[in-house]
């Protein structure tokens, strides 16, 4: 195994839950490297995608444009994303992005899936989903519920032990 494959199955692997006495709980989603399937189909759909604007509009402006908003859109998924709860609140963060939210915003907890949604709203709103931050689960499921629970334990939604 090479450096560079070191490093990106670094990536791809959690960071170890906290015991009681840290203050933080951090790990990584890089859904191209979890899920390889889909990054077969992705690349192939996004050149298609960018073929089809060229093809149709015959403008490099506007086809340079399109794959300046396709790939701007589409961050989460090829590139690695970090995300920690501490006592401060949660964070975000991508290579060119970071989101952070303090406990003190942070209203309910919506369990889905695959991973918990914390929104600065007490009822569900259209905007909670600008405003709120999603935590999706790495096979870390208890420690992020745990974590969240630690922190903010008078958050209304949070799952059941």
């Amino acid at each position: 195994m090479t450096e560079a494959d070191k490093d990106i199955a670094a990536l791809a692997v959690p960071q170890a839950a906290p015991t009681e006495g840290e203050d933080e709980l951090a790990w990584r989603m890089f859904p191209m490297l979890d899920q390889p399937l889909k990054a077969v189909i992705f690349w192939p759909v996004v050149l298609l995608t960018i073929w089809g604007v060229w093809f149709s509009t015959d403008s490099a402006t506007l086809t340079l444009l399109s794959v300046v908003v396709l790939f701007g859109s589409l961050t989460g998924y090829y590139l690695p994303t970090q995300f920690a709860i501490s006592r401060d609140g949660v964070r975000m963060q991508r290579l060119f992005y970071r989101r952070e939210i303090a406990w003190e915003r942070i209203k309910s907890a919506v369990p889905e899936r695959d991973g918990l949604f914390l929104s600065p709203y007490p009822v569900r709103t259209r905007l909670e989903n600008y405003r709120g931050i999603y935590l999706p689960y790495r096979s870390n499921e208890a420690e992020v519920i745990a974590a969240v629970r630690r922190f903010s334990p008078e958050l209304s939604g949070l799952p059941d032990e």
